[in-house]
């Protein structure tokens, strides 16, 4: 098996409130979510809730919803 085949892919998830949409977060099919504030990283797992800095609507991302039944 080629080394690929084990890396997670990073899906973006955004807000749609503008063009380009704006970048809430960044999360793999692991679960693993990081999100940066300013000049800092965090790193969340499984479930996380932002605020859109721009038009200011909560969005939640559940990723165990996302996942495949095992």
């Amino acid at each position: 098996m080629g080394d690929r085949e084990h890396e997670s892919v990073s899906i973006r998830w955004v807000c749609d409130c503008s063009r380009p949409p704006i970048l809430l977060a960044i999360y793999d099919d692991s679960g693993r979510i990081e999100i940066k504030v300013r000049d800092r990283y965090y790193i969340a797992r499984g479930r996380l809730q932002a605020t859109c800095p721009r038009c200011g609507t909560r969005h939640l991302l559940d990723i165990h919803q996302h996942a495949p039944p095992a």
